[in-house]
């Protein structure tokens, strides 16, 4: 199954050069765990890095001045990423290997398309579940559905 159905659009997106302030503020704004780094390095923009709710909680924590520093000196670089054509299940196992639980989607020129988070595939899992847990019940249901419809042997 491919990612496809899972991409989020409406990235929200900063720029290496925005202040951690400006980069929360986004998030809050849009109720948002965290923010794709973008640069446009003049063409089109790719993906650079990731700030997290998490980051900002623990650079708050270690008193680093929100306001001054800059995204590109404390993001994720070297992100972990995948194309909406990608298997779900093999991005689940990378996420794994790399202990991530945020995925963005990059097009084949590594511009920003989406992001997959463990959460949408708790979702997915958990919809997958149901439909599984689902089958028994269906299939005492045709089952019964079929006796009546039978006519009496005797």
């Amino acid at each position: 199954m491919s990612l496809h159905r899972f991409v989020r659009h409406g990235l929200m997106t900063v720029r290496p050069s925005a202040t951690l302030r400006e980069a929360a503020d986004v998030m809050k704004r849009r109720h948002a765990g965290d923010v794709i780094v973008v640069d446009d390095g003049g063409g089109e923009p790719r993906v650079v890095g990731i700030l997290t709710d998490r980051d900002l909680a623990l650079l708050a924590a270690d008193e680093m001045p929100l306001g001054t520093t800059r995204v590109a000196d404390v993001m994720t670089r070297g992100l972990l990423t995948a194309q909406p054509a990608d298997d779900v299940f093999d991005l689940v196992m990378r996420m794994r290997q790399r202990g991530v639980r945020r995925v963005p989607l990059v097009d084949e020129r590594g511009a920003p398309v989406g992001i997959v988070t463990a959460d949408d595939l708790y979702e997915l899992l958990s919809e997958t579940l149901a439909a599984l847990a689902g089958i028994s019940d269906r299939q005492i249901a045709r089952e019964a559905d079929s006796l009546t419809t039978l006519a009496p042997l005797v």
